[in-house]
């Protein structure tokens, strides 16, 4: 899988303080298909963040949301990678669920 580096300094997305190279984590996200690709984003990253991250580099399927996951947990939009506990070097997986659409 290729590697995406993100320059968050660039980024129109609010409220992010340019990390130290130390606070940088690599995140493999894969598929139930086995599809995916690894990202290294700084660990102040929100939820949000990474979900607007992930669909610039993912395609999306027609009627569905794609759901990102750490372990048995769905990625919570408003708390940081640290806060839920994301390492460097983590697994994420995604999956796409047929959206609710009333």
């Amino acid at each position: 899988m290729p590697l995406v580096d993100v320059d968050v300094r660039s980024s129109k997305m609010s409220n992010i303080v340019p990390p130290s190279p130390d606070q940088q984590v690599r995140l493999e996200l894969v598929g139930v298909d086995g599809e995916g690709l690894t990202l290294q984003v700084p660990d102040c990253l929100v939820g949000r963040e990474l979900h607007i991250l992930v669909s610039k580099q993912l395609p999306p399927k027609p009627g569905a949301v794609r759901l990102l996951q750490h372990k048995e947990s769905i990625l919570e939009f408003n708390k940081t990678l640290r806060e839920q506990g994301i390492l460097p070097n983590s697994c994420l997986s995604y999956v796409y669920i047929p959206a609710k659409v009333y």
